[in-house]
C-alpha cells in the first residue's frame, strides 16, 4: 500500500509538471485564449443529455473508486484521510482543466487530423519546445500508468480477498491469496491489452470502465456507508440489476437513453431504488 502511494505521488508530480508548463506555453504559441474562441464557437456542444452522461459516469466513479477507497482505509488516522481527500480533490480539479485545454488548442491548430488519438502527441511535438514536449508526453504516459496501476491494484485485491478468500475458499492461506492476487493482476492486464487492441479509441475504453464502475458500485457503496439496513445480498442484486438496466436501456435506445437521462444514470437510479426499497 505504501509503495503504491509513493508511486502515485511520483506520477502526480510528473503529470502536474508536464501539463501545468505545457498549457501556458501552448497558449502563448497560438496567440492567447482569444485565438481559441472561433474554434470553440464552431464546435457543436454535447447538449444536456451528453453532459449528464459524462457527469453520471465520472462523478460517481471518483467518489466510489475502489482504488481510492482502498488507500483511504490504509491511512494512518482520520486526519490523514481528510487531508488526503482534500488534496485529491484539488489535484483532480486542476487535472480536469489542463488536458482539455491542450485538446482545444490541438483542435484549433490541427482540425483535420486523421486520427484524433494523435491530437496531444501532435501538439507536443510540433507546437511547443522539444524538451517541454517530452515532459508533457511523460505526463500523458504517467497518467496512463497511474490508471493501470490503480486498476490492477483494485482487481488483484478485490478478486483475491473479496471474492476468492471470502466466498470461494475461506481456508486459503496467505500464500494462496497472494498467488490469486498475482493471477488476477496478470489476467486483468491481459484483458486490458485485448481491449486496447479491439476498441476504436481510448475514450471508448474509458467510457466502458467508468460506466461499469459507476453503475455497479455507486448505489451499493453510497447507501451501504450511510445506512446500516442493506445486506450484502441486496448489494449483489443491486449490482446485477443496475448493470442490466444500463445495458438494456443502451441497446433499446441506441445509447440515447430516455428523455434527457442517459443509460448510465438510469442504471444508477435503479440501483438506489433497489438498495433503499427492496
Amino acid at each position: 500500500m505504501l509503495a503504491s502511494a509513493w508511486v502515485n505521488l511520483i506520477q502526480l508530480a510528473v503529470m502536474f509538471a508536464g501539463f501545468l508548463l505545457a498549457v501556458p506555453v501552448a497558449l502563448h504559441a497560438i496567440g492567447g485564449w482569444s485565438t481559441l474562441e472561433p474554434s470553440l464557437s464552431a464546435t457543436p456542444g454535447l447538449g444536456i443529455s451528453g453532459i449528464l452522461s459524462y457527469v453520471a459516469i465520472l462523478v460517481p466513479s471518483f467518489i466510489v473508486s475502489p482504488g481510492l477507497i482502498q488507500k483511504l482505509y490504509g491511512a494512518r488516522d482520520q486526519r490523514a484521510v481528510r487531508a488526503g481527500v482534500n488534496w485529491n480533490a484539488a489535484g483532480l480539479l486542476v487535472f480536469a482543466f489542463a488536458p482539455p485545454i491542450l485538446g482545444l488548442i490541438a483542435h484549433s491548430q490541427y482540425p483535420d487530423l486523421a486520427n484524433r488519438e494523435l491530437a496531444l502527441p501532435t501538439l507536443m511535438t510540433k507546437l511547443i519546445p522539444g524538451w517541454l514536449g517530452l515532459l508533457a508526453l511523460a505526463a500523458v504516459f504517467s497518467a496512463e500508468v497511474s490508471t493501470c496501476d490503480a486498476i490492477l491494484f483494485m482487481l488483484s485485491s478485490s478478486l483475491s480477498i473479496d471474492l476468492y478468500k471470502n466466498f470461494l475458499r475461506s481456508t486459503a492461506s496467505e500464500r494462496d491469496v497472494l498467488f490469486a492476487g498475482r493471477f488476477a493482476a496478470i489476467l486483468g492486464a491481459s484483458f486490458g491489452v485485448l481491449l486496447a487492441v479491439e476498441l476504436p479509441s481510448i475514450i471508448s475504453a474509458l467510457q466502458i470502465f467508468y460506466t461499469l464502475m459507476a453503475v455497479a458500485l455507486f448505489a451499493p457503496m453510497a447507501v451501504g456507508l450511510y445506512w446500516r439496513k442493506p445486506a450484502a445480498g441486496r448489494a449483489v442484486v443491486t449490482i446485477v440489476t443496475s448493470v442490466a438496466a444500463t445495458a438494456v436501456t443502451h441497446f433499446l435506445t441506441g445509447g440515447a437513453g430516455l428523455w434527457i437521462l442517459p443509460p448510465s444514470l438510469i442504471g444508477i437510479l435503479a440501483g438506489f431504488v433497489i438498495m433503499i426499497t427492496a
